[in-house]
């Protein structure tokens, strides 16, 4: 189990479909969920050590925090297309092909399709 922060309201859905509201405050959540990248993009850093800017301290802090922030989005981002992928393979229609009509014609179109107006002026078809 984990403690987390939540200073701005926020929605999480679960793997397995389930939506849990976060209001603003603290919380223990397990670690999956804590660990989870949308929720660490909603809850504050640790805040950093007191170090001064322009020490090594500071631009080691400086690194570690963009590495976890790059760290949070490559996880995000493989969830994300793993996600689109699932909803790819569950959408996706099964096409079957239609089998052609024995004279070649599409239904609707061809000689056995209707009156065609083709004739004399004022007829229907006829020569």
């Amino acid at each position: 189990m984990a403690e987390i922060v939540v200073v701005k309201a926020f929605t999480f859905t679960h793997a397995s479909g389930e939506q849990e509201y976060f209001a603003p405050g603290n919380y223990t959540v397990s670690d999956e969920v804590a660990n989870h990248w949308f929720v660490q993009a909603h809850t504050p850093d640790p805040p950093p050590p007191d170090v001064k800017p322009g020490t090594r301290a500071f631009a080691n802090t400086q690194l570690a925090e963009r590495r976890r922030a790059d760290q949070i989005a490559a996880v995000g981002e493989r969830q994300v297309e793993d996600a689109a992928t699932e909803v790819r393979t569950r959408v996706r229609p099964k096409v079957t092909p239609q089998p052609e009509p024995p004279d070649g014609n599409a239904p609707g179109h061809g000689p056995l399709s209707g009156p065609t107006n083709y004739g004399t002026p004022g007829t229907l078809g006829a020569p």
